[in-house]
């Protein structure tokens, strides 16, 4: 509980960015901060937290050493059938999935997790959902990643990401797909929503625009600014689904710079516009 007897918020975001490196300078801790949640004694700070519960839930949500300002923090959106949802972007489930799909489909449905920012208590049922939907699809998941997710105590949505992330590795992911390939389909999960360029992608892994191309074809099945197209579209069907933001916004957060253009190809990938959709 701090009053730093800040008005300006942006002064008082730049002094908590400062008690934020202090605490990890000093202490070796990584702070996590929820501001301008206003109270004038104990009682009321004891009131305050009881009122913040939702707030406080994007804590779980969000990477380590993170600020949630509270007069942005956005307002539930209505549930989802997660099993209807992930057949409705990766498809009907019944289609045996490929290994080079898993990163994209776990990327995204934690993407998903993230934007619903349901109770963490529900978090494992909700990976048991995924795992189901894998399963469906013709890979087989181990008992041992199973069991890793239902006895894992966690605070944070990473830690349990981490797990599927080691799985992966242990599917020597990197020697029968290419390290270049994870890295490129890596820095696509992470970079989708800013401009970026094929060139972009072969200074990241080092290689010539033609030889990406072909490795990343003949892994993937389509080309590399394919995908990173199917990957656009899957993000702005999720946030057409779980938030209230216009249209105009969500074509902005995943990267596209014209509606009309958006438009057309949302309606050629999932057959619906996107307006209709939602």
């Amino acid at each position: 509980m701090l009053d730093l007897g800040e008005s300006d918020d942006e002064r008082h975001a730049l002094k908590i960015n400062d008690i934020a490196a202090i605490t990890k300078q000093y202490l070796g801790l990584e702070a996590s901060f929820l501001i301008n949640s206003d109270f004038n004694d104990i009682d009321s700070f004891f009131q305050k937290v009881l009122e913040s519960r939702q707030q406080l839930v994007h804590f779980f949500y969000e990477k380590n050493a993170c600020i949630v300002n509270s007069k942005h923090v956005p307002a539930p959106v209505a549930d989802l059938d997660l099993y209807s949802f992930l057949q409705s972007v990766e498809g009907s489930g019944n289609v045996r999935l490929q290994v080079a799909a898993l990163p994209g489909l776990i990327e995204a449905y934690f993407e998903l997790l993230r934007h619903l920012c349901r109770p963490p208590a529900s978090i494992k049922g909700d990976l048991k959902t995924l795992i189901q939907f894998i399963e469906k699809s013709g890979f087989a998941v181990p008992a041992s990643l199973k069991s890793d997710i239902s006895q894992l105590r966690a605070f944070r949505l990473t830690d349990f990401k981490l797990v599927f992330t080691e799985w992966l590795g242990e599917l020597d992911w990197n020697s029968r797909h290419r390290k270049e390939i994870s890295k490129a389909l890596t820095f696509i999960h992470d970079r989708y929503a800013t401009k970026v360029s094929l060139e972009d992608i072969c200074a990241h892994v080092n290689l010539s625009r033609s030889h990406l191309s072909k490795l990343f074809k003949e892994q993937q099945g389509i080309s590399v600014m394919e995908y990173m197209e199917s990957y656009r579209l899957k993000q702005a069907r999720l946030l057409l689904r779980t938030t209230k933001h216009p249209i105009s916004e969500i074509i902005d957060r995943v990267g596209v710079t014209d509606v009309f253009y958006f438009s057309k190809l949302y309606k050629k990938h999932f057959g619906f516009n996107p307006s209709k959709d939602r």
